[in-house]
């Protein structure tokens, strides 16, 4: 087997040790919380896993479908369909 490199080994140990890491025993506030306090450490995440590769840009946008929004973003090549394109998502019925 190969040997991991050492951002995935740093990010398992960092996620190991972190207060709440298993999100089994949390309930939907906890996860919440949780999600927020994460979503400031952007720099540390491109640290562990490394940043965007040059050329790349990204699109943030929400498929919104039967009242429900799910955020979503798309990497593309710079220069590649630049012009705003329609997304067109069909959902499974639930």
């Amino acid at each position: 087997m190969a040997k991991l490199g050492w951002r995935v080994r740093s990010l398992a140990w960092v996620l190991a040790h972190t207060p709440g890491g298993s999100a089994a025993g949390m309930g939907p506030d906890e996860m919440l919380k949780a999600q927020e306090r994460l979503a400031g450490h952007a720099k540390l995440t491109v640290g562990v896993t490394g940043g965007l590769a040059k050329g790349v840009r990204t699109d943030n946008r929400v498929i919104s479908q039967d009242g429900q929004q799910v955020p979503i973003r798309i990497y593309r090549a710079v220069g590649f369909a630049d012009a705003e394109t329609q997304l067109q998502f069909t959902l499974p019925p639930a």
